[in-house]
């Protein structure tokens, strides 16, 4: 799609999972947060959505949501806090559809991103003080404000430390995805009572993750805020659960639900890419297969950020988990797969030099 930066200007809809899916007859809605920046894009009414509903703001209340273009005012009621219109939304397209008739349905939340004014986020009021979000322990992974970075690029070592108290709420964080949980029981209710609960394909994913105090940094723009879960639930082919420990992208979500959908096509892009930079995911997922015909993942925030004197970065992480960043300062970082906190770079060492090198080649191959 040529979007390379996070700018929702960037992004041409005529090619998505969306319009393959809609051309194949299923009824389509999104609901939520659609991309950064869309009171710059003047359509919204992107191609492929049956029904599309917008939101844009900061935080759960006093936002904009535009249903299929039309602006509404969302304010600071009960009725009004994001995550619970986006789920009515979402539970009210699955219930007003003929069972016969299938949905493909996205629902893009806010939590639990924080509220700027207070830097924690903002869960539904009837969720302040859940039960099952007392006693959380402060988050204290083994990288958490790290004391020797002499091994990390200049960026890090010029942080300063993080004043203690300094940590990720958890508290918070857990009852901002208390509404999310709320949906989801309604949802597999829903499902179970018009009798598609079997055969309904659910994917749970974040859209970034954070450092949260990794090496003393709290930012989303560093190599340690690259991995996000990924859940996918299918009773009809998962009948129990299970991990799988191959790496998977989210540009392999849309290749997967084409490829088990049948007639659905992807390509060719705006840009004249003939086909999606996915793979599909079908046999992990159905379990006849547990690895994927690639060897390494991409990863990438080329354009870093100036502001907090972060250096643009790309690099890669294996399959058997090796992971090499190269940033635009010319620095750079590699990692053991046993070192998953990446406690000890080894890119300054000369017995890595070869490995080094291996994987500069790897990755561009990848570009």
């Amino acid at each position: 799609h040529g979007v390379d930066r996070n700018q929702a200007k960037l992004f041409k809809p005529s090619m998505t999972i969306a319009t393959a899916l809609d051309k194949v007859g299923y009824y389509t809605v999104s609901a939520g947060k659609y991309l950064n920046g869309i009171r710059h894009i003047k359509d919204k009414t992107p191609p492929g959505w049956d029904d599309i509903y917008m939101t844009d703001g900061v935080g759960e209340y006093n936002y904009k949501e535009y249903a299929n273009g039309k602006l509404i005012l969302r304010g600071f009621g009960n009725d009004d806090f994001q995550t619970d219109v986006v789920a009515k939304r979402i539970l009210d397209a699955v219930r007003d559809t003929s069972p016969d008739k299938p949905i493909f349905a996205v629902a893009s939340f806010r939590a639990t991103h924080n509220l700027h004014a207070t830097k924690h986020p903002e869960p539904a009021r009837r969720n302040i003080g859940a039960k099952n979000c007392r006693n959380i322990p402060d988050w204290r992974p083994p990288n958490y404000n790290e004391k020797d970075v002499s091994d990390k690029p200049r960026y890090v070592r010029n942080a300063p430390p993080l004043r203690e108290p300094h940590s990720m709420d958890l508290t918070k964080v857990c009852e901002s995805m208390q509404g999310v949980e709320d949906m989801a029981k309604k949802l597999f209710k829903l499902l179970k009572k018009t009798g598609r609960n079997k055969n309904t394909l659910v994917f749970l994913t974040s859209d970034n993750g954070m450092t949260f105090g990794a090496h003393g940094l709290i930012h989303k723009e560093t190599p340690d805020a690259t991995p996000v879960p990924l859940f996918v639930r299918w009773p009809a082919v998962i009948e129990k659960g299970r991990k799988e420990k191959e790496p998977v992208m989210n540009i392999d979500i849309a290749p997967t639900i084409c490829h088990i959908v049948p007639n659905c096509h992807l390509g060719p892009y705006p840009t004249g890419q003939k086909n999606s930079d996915g793979v599909s995911l079908d046999a992990i997922i159905r379990g006849t297969n547990h690895e994927l015909d690639r060897d390494e993942v991409l990863i990438n925030h080329w354009y870093g950020n100036k502001t907090l004197g972060i250096p643009g970065w790309k690099g890669i992480v294996t399959e058997n988990g090796w992971m090499y960043i190269q940033y635009k300062t010319g620095e750079t970082e590699l990692y053991k797969p046993k070192d998953r906190w990446h406690l000890n770079s080894l890119a300054r060492l000369d017995k890595y030099r070869d490995k080094k090198r291996q994987l500069q080649n790897e990755m561009k191959s990848l570009r």
